[in-house]
């Protein structure tokens, strides 16, 4: 670039007025003043000993936040996979999962029409005369390490 293509240099050194104190930071540090003499407590913050007195331990944890999968889930969603392949639609595609609408006040919305959710007659599997899913049998198997 060119010296006549840049832009000038910013200026400083200007000066700022000064209006005072924010009024609302006024009243605020009065408030606390009136506080701190009603309890006979001067509020420390942000100095080395307040920090170590309210530090967050749980802070110092390290999580797994991508803990590996338990049978039930990986066979929950092996059961999701397998029920779109056999309807040939997906849940989002099946609007059966929807958010519930959120109103102010004054109602509805100018417009606002309602979606129509598929109503079908899902029979589910009679585990007296089938025996029971695998799904459930694994739940048990987990409810029984925990209890023993």
């Amino acid at each position: 670039m060119d010296s006549k293509t840049e832009p000038p240099p910013a200026v400083i050194g200007y000066a700022v007025p000064n209006f005072g104190a924010d009024p609302d930071m006024a009243t605020t540090m009065n408030s606390l003043k009136i506080s701190e003499e009603i309890n006979n407590h001067d509020l420390v913050m942000g100095t080395p000993e307040s920090k170590a007195k309210w530090h967050i331990v749980a802070k110092d944890t390290l999580y797994n936040y991508a803990p590996a999968l338990d049978k039930e889930v990986i066979s929950t969603n092996q059961n999701i996979a397998d029920a779109e392949d056999k309807l040939g639609v997906t849940f989002k595609d099946a609007n059966l999962i929807q958010s519930d609408p959120i109103f102010s006040s004054l109602g509805k919305p100018a417009g606002y029409k309602e979606k129509k959710i598929d109503t079908k007659i899902i029979e589910y599997r009679d585990p007296a005369k089938d025996g029971l899913d695998s799904d459930i049998i694994e739940t048990h198997k987990s409810n029984d390490l925990v209890a023993g």
